[in-house]
């Protein structure tokens, strides 16, 4: 698992560096470190549960606010998100930044269930 949370660490890290010209980047780059770092921890050994769980919901929360945008970009046949830098309409942004959130949310459940091992 040590190699697993360490890659994790890069790849969340590499993910907060390219939000830098995003127009909403700080909150990316806020997002995305705060899972790099705690995948850095999690590599050391280190869990705080309750910071976890505090992320899991407030993720869960934010997915939530952004699911009507992102059942719309699936209702229009899922057109490609990834053809163009600059969205050409405001759900491209919104299924973009929804399976962000997503892809955090399955690190910090791994996270949350591997910190129930070292109870």
């Amino acid at each position: 698992m040590k190699i697993v949370n360490l890659l994790l660490t890069f790849l969340f890290a590499l993910f907060a560096l390219a939000q830098y010209n995003d127009s909403d980047g700080w909150t990316w780059i806020v997002v995305y470190l705060f899972v790099a770092v705690t995948s850095f921890f999690a590599f050391r050994g280190d869990y705080n549960r309750g910071v976890l769980a505090l992320a899991i919901i407030l993720i869960i929360g934010w997915l939530t606010m952004l699911f009507p945008s992102f059942s719309k970009w699936l209702s229009d046949g899922s057109p490609s998100i990834v053809g163009e830098m600059k969205a050409s309409s405001p759900y491209i942004e919104t299924a973009r930044e929804f399976l962000g959130l997503v892809l955090s949310l399955v690190v910090l459940i791994f996270h949350y269930i591997q910190s129930r091992k070292f109870d």
